[in-house]
C-alpha cells in the first residue's frame, strides 16, 4: 500500500523536527531562567532603574536635587560625584548587597543645561545596567534606553514632590505677607501637591501593579521559548512607555504635564530666591505662577477628556479619575 507523500513527510520529517525544536527551545529557556537567572535582572531593573526601591530612590534623588539646588550642575558629570552617590544609594537599600547591584553605573549623555531649574535638568544622566552575554540577548540596549526614559520621568516627578516639601516652611518664613496671603499661598501649594500625588499614584499603579503583573503572568503562562521571553520583556517596557505617556502619540500630553512641573519648580524657586522682591510683588509673582498652573492643568483635563471619549489609551481613564476626583479642575 502506497502512502501519500504529505503523510510520509509529516511523520518522517515534520514530527521529528518539531520535537527537536520543542526540546531545544525548552533547554534554551531553562538555561536563561535557571542558569542565567534572567528574571532576577528584571526584578533588579524594576527596583533600581524604575526606582521601586524606596530607600535607594530617596537617597539617589535627594542628593541629585540638593546638588542642583546648590548650583553644582556642571560638577554633576564628574565620576568623583556620581560614583560615591550611587554607592551611597545602594548602601541605603535592602537590596544594595545583591550581586546585580554591581551591574549599576552612571553614564553621562551630553552636558547639564545652563538653567538647573529646568524640568529636564537631569536628563543628561543615564543609569545603566550592564549585563553580559548571553543575558544581553534579552536585555538589549534598546530596552535599557526605554528604561532610562521612564527613569527620567520618575526623577522629574520626584523632584516636583521633593521641591514642595520645603514650600510650606518657605511660605511661613516670608516676611511682610499677611495671614490671608499666606493662607492663599498654602492653598496653592496644596493644589500643586494634589497634582503631584495624582501623578505618583497613577505612575505607580501603571508600572508596578499593572505592567509588572502582566509580565509575571506572561512569564508564568505564555513564555515557552527564548523568543517568547524576549517578547514578554519587550512588551513590558513598551507598555510602561505607553502607559507613562512617553510614547510619540502622547508627546503633547507629556509636554503639558512637564509645563505643570515647571510651574511648581518656578513657584519654589521664587520663594527660595536670595533676592526676594517686596512682599506685594512676591505675592503677585507667585499668584501668576499659580494661574499658569491652573490654566495648564485645565488644558490637560480637556485633552485627556477628549482622548478618553475617543477611546484612545484606556489607561487615561485611571489618570482622569485620579486627577479630577475632588473636582479641582472640573
Amino acid at each position: 500500500m502506497l502512502l501519500p507523500l504529505p503523510y510520509l513527510l509529516d511523520h518522517t520529517l515534520s514530527l521529528p523536527l518539531l520535537t527537536q525544536n520543542y526540546l531545544v527551545n525548552s533547554a534554551l529557556l531553562d538555561y536563561f531562567l535557571t542558569s542565567c537567572h534572567v528574571t532576577t535582572h528584571f526584578l533588579s531593573m524594576k527596583r533600581f532603574l524604575l526606582l521601586e526601591d524606596g530607600e535607594f530612590a530617596h537617597t539617589l534623588s535627594s542628593h541629585l536635587f540638593n546638588k542642583l539646588r546648590s548650583g553644582g550642575g556642571a560638577r554633576m558629570t564628574s565620576p568623583a560625584f556620581l560614583n560615591p552617590l550611587l554607592q551611597s544609594a545602594l548602601d541605603s537599600s535592602l537590596h544594595g548587597n545583591s550581586p546585580n547591584a554591581e551591574l549599576l553605573t552612571f553614564a553621562v549623555s551630553g552636558s547639564p543645561p545652563a538653567h538647573t531649574h529646568a524640568v529636564d535638568a537631569l536628563d543628561f544622566l543615564q543609569l545603566q545596567y550592564k549585563v553580559e552575554w548571553p543575558c544581553n540577548v534579552v536585555i538589549t540596549e534598546d530596552c535599557l534606553r526605554k528604561y532610562n526614559r521612564v527613569f527620567h520621568l520618575l526623577l522629574q516627578l520626584r523632584r516636583a514632590s521633593w521641591t514642595l516639601k520645603t514650600v510650606f516652611s518657605l511660605i511661613q518664613q516670608c516676611e511682610g505677607l499677611d495671614k490671608q496671603q499666606r493662607r492663599q499661598l498654602q492653598i496653592h501649594r496644596h493644589e500643586f501637591q494634589h497634582f503631584v500625588g495624582v501623578m505618583e499614584g497613577y505612575i505607580t499603579n501603571q508600572l508596578f501593579y499593572l505592567s509588572w503583573r502582566e509580565l509575571e503572568e506572561d512569564l508564568a503562562t505564555k513564555v515557552h521559548s527564548l523568543d517568547d521571553l524576549i517578547r514578554a520583556h519587550q512588551m513590558f517596557i513598551d507598555k510602561a512607555i505607553f502607559r507613562c505617556l512617553l510614547s510619540k502619540k502622547a508627546m503633547a500630553v507629556m509636554k503639558i504635564i512637564q509645563t505643570v512641573f515647571s510651574c511648581i519648580l518656578r513657584f519654589s524657586t521664587t520663594l527660595s530666591s536670595s533676592a526676594l522682591p517686596s512682599p506685594l510683588h512676591l505675592f503677585h509673582s507667585l499668584s501668576r505662577t499659580h494661574r499658569k498652573f491652573r490654566e495648564t492643568a485645565g488644558l490637560l483635563m480637556k485633552v485627556i477628556i477628549k482622548l478618553v471619549e475617543r477611546g484612545y489609551q484606556p489607561h487615561l481613564e485611571d489618570f482622569l479619575l485620579r486627577l479630577n476626583f475632588n473636582n479641582f479642575y472640573g
